[in-house]
């Protein structure tokens, strides 16, 4: 029965810190997702602000992509943390109102040429992606 106790113990012990953890996690990503959510939301807006800059000098041919949304994150001041995943950049065309109109190589050092999408402001404000 002592084994048991201590096992026991030692159980609820690692349970309290997961659960602690977890609520750490949670509260870092909760306050990660606010400044996220502010970033992507002035990110969209600059996006949209090239992208009628673009039109204008370029026509029907104008895009965007997601080097340009992480080019004006880099941009930013004071600079976002180096720490700090670039990934969630993505979201930046996910709200209505973008749709992708074919693909380019990215030129971000870094990114090996991987294929992005080229994304055009829809005037309906419908997202066809």
């Amino acid at each position: 029965m002592v084994k048991k106790s201590r096992q026991s113990d030692l159980f609820n012990v690692r349970n309290e810190q997961i659960v602690m953890e977890i609520e750490e996690r949670d509260r870092i990503l909760a306050a990660l997702g606010d400044t996220r959510s502010g970033w992507l939301d002035e990110i969209r807006a600059e996006m949209a602000r090239l992208y009628e800059r673009r039109r204008t000098a370029w026509g029907a041919e104008a895009f965007v992509t997601a080097d340009d949304a992480r080019a004006y994150f880099e941009s930013l001041s004071p600079p976002p943390p180096e720490a700090l995943s670039r990934n969630f950049l993505g979201a930046v065309f996910k709200k209505k109102g973008w749709r992708a109109v074919g693909f380019s190589h990215s030129q971000t050092k870094g990114s090996h040429g991987n294929l992005i999408r080229k994304w055009q402001l829809t005037r309906t404000g419908e997202n066809d992606a």
